[in-house]
């Protein structure tokens, strides 16, 4: 039954019946789940609503990590404006749960006046004279019944117009996002398990994750299904794990759950495509081929959970879900030896994918993917600073150049070649129009979104860098570094309590991830939380011992006056330097925070002379604020040309 009850909440209206959020007359989107959410808190804001509460009233009661609540909890705030802290409306409860604490002024609307009734009850017409005010659409007798109808016709005229106006403006720029006739929105997320061996005995760990990296890959091309990424699923390798739970956890619509058995040349392959919500079958079917028919196999499943996902493809995506990068099925296994070990995200991991990537491309020439694979591993290094920056810069170029010679259409190649523009080219604008590119072929590519941010977030892009970044984090909710790369983009824009409040929960997705732990100590030193910088700094380098972590440590050491503990630190690695490459401009920050401004500056010259990618951050890094009246800083800044010019 239709209430006609309105919640306001300051400058926001609520309206439960139209499922509408409107900041004056402007609809603010916000999706069915999070509307459903924000009622129920409105409506029991007279007490505390816990996280299984709203687990089991929203999410039927799935298995569901608690990060989707909190994830839910921050898109209402920010939808609310309600992010920075104390919050003014949503309250957090620690251990607990959430309380609506914001002013509610609740409404209920007088009811248009009824119709005279005729004798035998039934409604008469009214009257087909209108006064002209009221046709007129004039300022009209307050007493007059006319009035509540064109209060009522106003109200559904502004909320019809906001509505249009903000599907079409989605509609348009989703269309210039991706400027395609193909581009539709995603409507079904899906997640590919790792196939499953028949027993425990014989495992091939790389043919079981290859095959549904090698799907994820195929089907990452579809405009309306968002596929997660192979680090997303990789953790359910288990025999024993039930797809259900792990659709659930991964908070998908269904899964495409398999077991693959390889004998001498023969592989079997056992498929089903299920529906996550009620359990049903989609779709299954066994396959029983040479192994040299591996590539006709993951056509015929990509084709099949099309043809069950009811999904509606335009002429480029059929062509790129048909297409084969190899028919080579040595280069093939070599090439998802070298996944498998990029994807453990490890200086060693890292190593070993260039090296089966590498034997890849020498059994097939033509594997762009391959080459794809080298350019990623290259630029990967950037993060763990092992190899000057010289040294892995024209490898990274040269192997993402190679693989689009080969296929002009490779998202990841593109992808791969923009950052390396940027990074080591320090060309904002050359690297812009590839960053583009990888996204217009594969709109659900994360990764491509996340590294756009960064180039955004360094030329002064703030609003265009949170927007990719937040993107990048829709379609890989479960990527621990782009959930942590949430926070760093935030902490560049100088929204610390976003970094903090990011870190946060990416930390609770997995307490071991080191650099979650460093940008939350960052932002907290800017906040001048020195105690909670430190220890979140040393934890973190407990966990990883990388370069930036130790530079990071250094620099809060410093501004909190444990400065021998900083000089020691600047000595130590100085010295280690000598004999392992270790990134000067880490050390500039060392000395940034000690006040030896010459020092800094010096060390900060020298990582340009090294070409150190990430002096693409030089305006925005906060911890250089102290630096940039030195002219000396300014030439640095010119040179790096920290510009979209």
């Amino acid at each position: 039954m239709i209430s006609g009850k309105l919640y306001l909440l300051g400058d926001y209206t609520l309206s439960p019946d139209a499922y509408s959020l409107l900041r004056g007359s402007v609809l603010v989107p916000i999706s069915r789940k999070r509307f459903d959410v924000l009622l129920y808190l409105v409506e029991e804001r007279h007490r505390v609503v816990t996280r299984q509460e709203l687990i089991d009233r929203f999410w039927d009661g799935h298995e569901v990590y608690e990060e989707n609540v909190t994830k839910c909890i921050s898109e209402l705030r920010k939808a609310l404006d309600d992010q920075q802290k104390p919050h003014r409306l949503i309250e957090t409860l620690p251990t607990l749960g959430y309380r609506y604490i914001g002013v509610v002024d609740e409404r209920i609307p007088a009811e248009p006046p009824a119709l005279p009734h005729s004798e035998n009850d039934q409604p008469l017409e009214p009257p087909v004279e209108v006064p002209a005010p009221v046709a007129a659409g004039l300022v009209l007798d307050g007493r007059s019944p006319w009035r509540r109808y064109a209060r009522f016709a106003l109200i559904s005229v502004i909320l019809v117009s906001a509505i249009f106006t903000t599907v079409t403006l989605a509609n348009a720029l989703w269309s210039r996002s991706f400027g395609s006739a193909d581009a539709t929105e995603p409507t079904h997320s899906l997640a590919i398990l790792p196939f499953k061996p028949v027993s425990e005995t014989n495992r091939d760990e790389f043919l079981e994750l290859g095959m549904a990296d090698a799907l994820i890959t195929k089907l990452s091309n579809l405009r309306q299904v968002i596929v997660l990424p192979t680090p997303a699923v990789r953790k359910y390798r288990n025999l024993a794990q039930d797809p259900i739970t792990a659709g659930k956890e991964l908070n998908v619509d269904s899964v495409l759950d398999g077991s693959i058995h390889k004998l001498d040349r023969r592989i079997r392959v056992t498929v089903r495509l299920i529906k996550v919500r009620d359990g049903s079958f989609l779709w299954g079917e066994t396959f029983d081929e040479d192994f040299g028919d591996i590539f006709s196999v993951q056509d015929s499943i990509s084709q099949r959970v099309v043809s069950a996902l009811a999904v509606q493809l335009g002429t480029a995506e059929k062509e790129r879900i048909a297409k084969r990068h190899t028919e080579n099925s040595e280069a093939y296994q070599l090439y998802q030896k070298g996944r498998f070990f990029f994807n453990k995200r490890t200086p060693d991991g890292v190593t070993k994918s260039i090296r089966f990537y590498e034997q890849a491309a020498r059994k097939d020439p033509n594997y762009a993917l391959a080459y794809a694979g080298i350019a990623d591993s290259y630029v990967a290094f950037t993060h763990f600073n092992v190899l000057p920056s010289r040294e892995v810069y024209s490898k990274a170029k040269e192997a993402a150049l190679e693989a689009l010679k080969i296929d002009s259409n490779l998202a990841e190649a593109h992808a791969a070649l923009a950052f390396s523009r940027l990074l080591f080219d320090w060309n904002w604008r050359g690297s812009e129009p590839d960053f583009r590119r990888a996204i217009d072929l594969s709109p659900n590519y994360g990764q491509a979104h996340a590294w756009f941010a960064v180039s955004l977030v360094s030329a002064g892009r703030m609003a265009e860098a949170m927007a990719e970044v937040e993107k990048a984090q829709s379609l890989e909710p479960l990527s621990l570094p782009i959930n942590a790369g949430v926070g760093w983009v935030s902490f560049l824009a100088r929204n610390y309590d976003r970094t903090i409040e990011e870190c946060g929960r990416t930390i609770e997705m997995d307490a071991t991830f080191g650099p979650a732990y460093m940008y939350r100590g960052m932002a907290y030193e800017q906040k001048g939380m020195l105690n909670e910088a430190i220890a979140d700094l040393e934890t973190a380098r407990r966990l990883q011992e990388r370069p930036s972590i130790l530079g990071a440590l250094g620099h809060a050491y410093a501004v909190a006056g444990q400065k021998d503990k900083a000089r020691t630190l600047l000595r130590q690695l100085k010295e280690s330097s000598a004999t392992q490459y270790f990134p000067p401009y880490q050390l500039a920050l060392i000395a940034v925070g000690l006040g030896e401004t010459d020092d800094a500056i010096r060390l900060l010259e020298q990582a340009h002379r090294d070409r150190y990618p990430w002096l693409i951050h030089l305006n925005p890094e906060p911890r250089l604020d102290p630096l940039r009246s030195d002219p000396r800083f300014k030439e640095l800044v010119r040179k790096v040309g920290v510009t979209t010019d």
